[in-house]
């Protein structure tokens, strides 16, 4: 908890358009700050805190840091364009 992580999410799929990653608490979207896309260190102005969902395409690498604010149970999923979860790994923040 308070340990600030930093998250590289790459989609390399040949077979699917799109997925997309989002990091929860129960039922509740997190938050993450926005820190670089494809490899490149956002500016500063656009290296903002934002829900932590992102849509991806073939090919592309975002990286998110996050920093728990809270001891229990969090998940990343990831879903199909066409809404089918394709994989949940759970995380456990420890105090």
């Amino acid at each position: 908890m308070g340990q600030r992580y930093r998250l590289r999410f790459v989609d390399i799929h040949t077979c699917r358009p799109s997925t997309t990653a989002r990091l929860l608490r129960d039922s509740t979207l997190l938050t993450w700050r926005a820190v670089a896309k494809d490899g490149m260190d956002h500016p500063a102005d656009q290296s903002t805190m934002r829900p932590a969902q992102q849509l991806m395409g073939n090919g592309e690498t975002y990286d998110y840091e996050f920093t728990p604010t809270q001891a229990g149970n969090i998940r990343l999923t990831v879903w199909a364009l066409n809404g089918s979860l394709l994989v949940t790994m759970p995380i456990s923040v420890r105090p």
